[in-house]
């Protein structure tokens, strides 16, 4: 399987593009952490949790951003879009993502991001704390976690247990998993 990776730069330029459109919009991902760790190469793709507009009943709005960007459209796992943008001479995968179906990520948990800065662009973020809990909630990817836990050090061990709250019927699952990648809470 080939890796795909994108830069800080491309990075910026992407979620800059997409603001300006007047997208609101939350970092979820990997990319997330990759943030917290002050990471400069980015791997995978970009997750963006939309606030709105709502990818899924304004699919002509970024099907038309799409377009004037010069990008192509495709469709994620779950059947949402997702945009495929060249900037800087790279390619970044942007899937987007709301609460549909499985998928969902409490109210409370979106209120509670952080704010990073990409190059000067202000964009908000998931704690890594959080993207744990959502990972493990998912049950995939717990070596991704364990590097990421390893990379990160100590933790918000509150931020987490607050988070894992949000999962009650859920959250003795996702405490064992994250026990299972070296969390001792």
């Amino acid at each position: 399987m080939v890796v795909v990776s994108f830069s800080r730069k491309a990075l910026a330029r992407v979620v800059e593009k997409i603001s300006k459109r007047g997208v609101e919009f939350v970092v979820i991902g990997s990319t997330a952490v990759e943030l917290a760790l002050n990471k400069d190469v980015f791997e995978g793709d970009l997750d963006l949790f939309v606030i709105e507009p709502s990818p899924v009943a304004n699919e002509d709005f970024y099907r038309s951003l799409a377009a004037e960007e010069g990008w192509e459209v495709g469709l994620t796992e779950l059947g949402t879009l997702k945009l495929i943008a060249n900037v800087e001479g790279e390619t970044v995968e942007v899937e987007l993502y709301e609460n549909i179906m499985d998928f969902n990520i409490p109210d409370e948990v979106v209120a509670n991001t952080r704010q990073a800065s990409i190059n000067g662009v202000k964009v908000r973020v998931l704690h890594p704390e959080q993207y744990f809990v959502l990972k493990a909630r998912q049950g995939v990817d717990l070596d991704k976690l364990r590097n990421y836990y390893r990379q990160l050090g100590k933790l918000n061990t509150s931020l987490l247990e607050t988070t894992l709250s949000y999962f009650p019927e859920e959250s003795e699952d996702i405490a064992e998993r994250l026990r299972s990648v070296g969390f001792k809470f």
